[in-house]
């Protein structure tokens, strides 16, 4: 049985090989969240430090920049990268 499986694998490696990956991305989920967070707090002293509470001088690129697209990736890793989609997304490349 277990050599069965072994050809498998062999056989379908690559597919193997992106199930791992689909499998690491869940596994990483708490990193990713907590390296998130300390950069948009990191990112808003900075500001702070920079700007002295005169948030009006600020760019408006560099709101953009923490602002939104930080919050938007914190928002992918909370809510869209979850055991659910790394299922799906594994079982659909199996399929191909």
């Amino acid at each position: 049985m277990v050599t069965g499986k072994k050809q498998e694998i062999k056989k379908y490696y690559l597919v193997f090989q992106e199930n791992i990956h689909y499998c690491c991305l869940w596994a990483f989920k708490f990193y990713a969240i907590t390296i998130n967070i300390i950069n948009l707090i990191m990112n808003l002293i900075g500001i702070y430090l920079t700007y002295k509470l005169n948030l009006t001088n600020v760019r408006f690129e560099i709101w953009i920049a923490i602002i939104i697209i930080g919050t938007l990736f914190l928002f992918i890793w909370i809510f869209f990268i979850n055991q659910k989609w790394v299922r799906y997304s594994a079982y659909a490349y199996a399929r191909v």
